[in-house]
């Protein structure tokens, strides 16, 4: 099977679904269903969850190959929620001093909270500037 993408790093990542077997498949659908039966249980007693968006800084464009590595990484914060069958709102939250470039901030909620969420979402932008701010253009890195 030829997988197409615009981008070397892009084509590995999406090549390695080609290796999964049926075994490791069933496992993970298993492993989904308890993920989503905890997170029942946390909705139980609170509205929001909140997570940072990426465990590590942007990596430069020209990084070579650590940007496949930390391209590697910078989902790991946003993997699980596509598990869970609720909403997930990434706000900006400040930038990485040593970069410039934006952190981001994730808010979850139970199934059919996307009202109450973006609301949330509302009310932190209403109080905070960070989704007004601009980061350095990449050409300025």
């Amino acid at each position: 099977m030829k997988v197409v993408g615009s981008q070397p790093a892009t084509r590995e990542r999406i090549a390695l679904g080609l290796s999964i077997s049926e075994a490791d498949r069933a496992r993970a659908l298993i492993d989904r269903d308890r993920f989503r039966e905890a997170m029942a249980t946390t909705f139980s007693t609170v509205d929001v969850v909140l997570t940072p968006a990426m465990p590590v800084d942007v990596p430069p464009r020209d990084g070579g190959d650590d940007v496949v590595a930390l391209s590697r990484r910078m989902g790991q914060f946003t993997y699980p929620w596509s598990l869970h069958d609720g909403p997930t709102l990434a706000l900006p939250v400040g930038f990485h001093p040593p970069s410039g470039m934006p952190v981001g901030a994730q808010l979850t909620a139970v199934l059919r909270r996307e009202g109450a969420l973006s609301a949330l979402g509302e009310h932190y932008q209403s109080v905070t500037a960070w989704h007004r701010t601009v980061p350095p253009h990449t050409s300025d890195l």
